[in-house]
């Protein structure tokens, strides 16, 4: 029905992940885009929480290794409709596009999906990296 498709959309805009080959470069773009930005608080030295009705209703994290660097969605809480923050996510990834640009620094968005934590739990159920 209507209902799973615009699961559909949430879970593949929300698995949205903006990878760097430059980590580096990478990681200086997510500072000044995530630490400029009103709706993201930080939650730790890799970890973000990105704000739809609380401030920790989606929770970000940077990872990196040797092939470069990522930010992510790890976890949205469920709403009415299905994972929520997807419009949030969106300008912080057309932010983060822009300032990529601006500075010379390669992205790429590879989506992968959210998928429910917890669909049997009635009270809070979790969409999680996919």
């Amino acid at each position: 029905g209507p209902e799973a498709s615009v699961i559909r959309l949430f879970t593949a805009e929300l698995g949205q992940r903006i990878t760097f080959a430059d980590a580096v470069a990478g990681r200086g773009v997510v500072d000044a885009v995530l630490g400029a930005a009103k709706s993201v608080t930080p939650a730790g030295p890799d970890n973000w929480h990105l704000k739809f009705a609380a401030a920790d209703d989606v929770s970000l994290a940077w990872m990196a290794d040797a092939a470069g660097g990522v930010l992510a969605v790890t976890r949205s809480r469920h709403m009415v409709n299905g994972p929520v923050g997807e419009r949030a996510w969106r300008k912080v990834v057309a932010a983060l596009t822009a300032a990529a640009a601006e500075r010379g620094v390669a992205l790429e968005v590879v989506t992968v999906p959210l998928v429910p934590m917890n669909p049997q739990d009635e009270k809070e159920p979790l969409w999680v990296a996919g």
